[in-house]
């Protein structure tokens, strides 16, 4: 999934480090929270947690909290892959955190984590890629020639040139 405010520069993606099989988080995971984040403190954020830690299925709950994956989670979730072979199981837990209304920067993290989890118990980091890109750069100007991606582009707002500029590696890559 990426969000619409994301630039990818896709063709950086290296192939042994971005394998298929894996779930890609492009921000990485705050694996636990500050407790002054301002989600936390509404209805979709500790409230919407924790009744989805409830809603969790006995099985699953007891997996997640031998393995210590029930504490907080939260980053930006505005670029993430789910390979086919963990679809399933996100699905599933992404709508248990739908329903009980969990605020989606709460939830894609906790989500992508508890399937890892749910896939390798005992070294759920390994089912993981992340990454950091140029954080909130607000343009694309401001976005390192290199980086993998940057956040908060408004491609509609950029010029025609630096559009070019940045998109021209594609029309190379493809020729």
């Amino acid at each position: 999934m990426i969000h619409f405010d994301v630039y990818l520069a896709y063709w950086q993606l290296e192939s042994d480090k971005w394998s298929l099989d894996k779930l890609w988080l492009f921000h990485g995971i705050e694996w636990t929270c500050a407790q002054h984040w301002f989600w936390w403190k509404t209805a979709f954020g500790d409230i919407a947690f924790n009744n989805t830690i409830k809603s969790l299925p006995e099985n699953i709950y007891d997996i997640l909290l031998e393995n210590d994956a029930l504490n907080r989670t939260c980053e930006w979730s505005d670029l993430f892959y789910v390979p086919k072979k963990h679809a399933e199981m996100f699905i599933y837990l992404s709508e248990l955190a739908s329903q009980n209304k969990l605020f989606f920067e709460i939830a894609v993290p906790a989500c992508i984590k508890w399937t890892a989890v749910l896939a390798s118990p005992n070294n759920f980091e390994s089912e993981i890629v992340t990454e950091s890109g140029n954080g909130i750069v607000r343009n694309l100007a401001r976005c390192a020639p290199n980086a993998l991606f940057c956040h908060k582009v408004d491609l509609q707002k950029e010029s025609e040139e630096v559009i070019r500029r940045f998109t021209q590696p594609v029309a190379w890559h493809w020729n």
